[in-house]
Formats: structure tokens, C-alpha cells, sequence
């Protein structure tokens, strides 16, 4: 999710759409977490004057995960709205910034996706009609 700034307003127009299905890692995170699955992010990008560029985001997904109820896989799905501002980074040449998001020739949407989706993973999971097996013995 990477794009040349100077292809993405063409025809006077201030927004660009788009709609990509993306891949997204699990090797580093909690055991309890299998795979995020039939992840689309779809957004606009739009216009917001010569340095900045606003985008609006929607990410949906799958996180397959073990059930904290009963240890069995459960998919929990997962819906992000969100948006954020890039600013040229020559705006702050020379100074240090901290919590902007920079844009040179390219945009590139990929480390907040990731982001997002890492920062909304849930700590345990389990599905409300999950009913836990009983153990019995001697």
C-alpha cells in the first residue's frame, strides 16, 4: 500500500480510492494468536493542500485464536475505522517530530495498517456461545 504522491490526484481530482486484500504476519506475537486472516483495507486518500494528505481508513479481518474457554480455535472478526493526517516531511526539515506521519515522493500506508491491527488484537478470546466441556474422572 505504497503509492507514487505525484499519480495519485490526477484529473483535478482530491481524492483517491482504493481497495486492497494484504498479508499480515504472526510470527512475534502471543501464542495465543494463530493467524489474522481475509484482511481488506479500504480507504481515500484526500487532498489537503500541497504538504498534506489525509486518510481515512477501513480495515476488516479475522484473527484466528485459542479460546481462553475452552482451547479450541475461534475466529474473532475485527473492524478498524480510521484516520489519520501525512504531512510532507520537508515542513520539518531539520527539526525532530514525534507522532506525525511523514510522506516523502511516496505515501505509504503499510506500518499504520500494521499498526492498527496489532494495537486491536483482543488478550483472550472466546465466543459468547461457547459452552466449556466438562472434565470428569476419579
Amino acid at each position: 500500500m505504497k503509492w507514487l504522491r505525484s499519480s495519485l490526484f490526477k484529473n483535478n481530482s482530491d481524492t483517491f480510492v482504493f481497495e486492497e486484500n494484504i498479508n499480515v504476519k504472526v510470527e512475534h506475537y502471543d501464542n495465543s494468536l494463530k493467524d489474522i486472516r481475509d484482511v481488506v483495507v479500504s480507504g481515500k486518500l484526500t487532498r489537503g493542500g500541497q504538504d498534506k494528505i489525509y486518510a481515512d481508513l477501513l480495515i476488516k479481518g479475522n484473527f484466528e485464536m485459542i479460546s481462553g474457554k475452552t482451547l479450541k480455535e475461534v475466529v474473532v472478526p475485527f473492524e478498524i475505522e480510521e484516520r489519520e493526517e501525512y504531512v510532507d516531511k520537508s515542513v520539518f526539515a531539520g527539526e525532530e517530530v514525534f507522532d506525525v506521519n511523514l510522506m516523502d515522493m511516496y505515501i505509504d500506508l503499510t506500518p499504520l495498517v500494521n499498526e492498527l491491527i496489532i494495537l486491536n488484537i483482543p488478550i483472550t478470546s472466546s465466543l459468547d456461545d461457547e459452552e466449556p466441556e466438562l472434565v470428569s474422572g476419579k
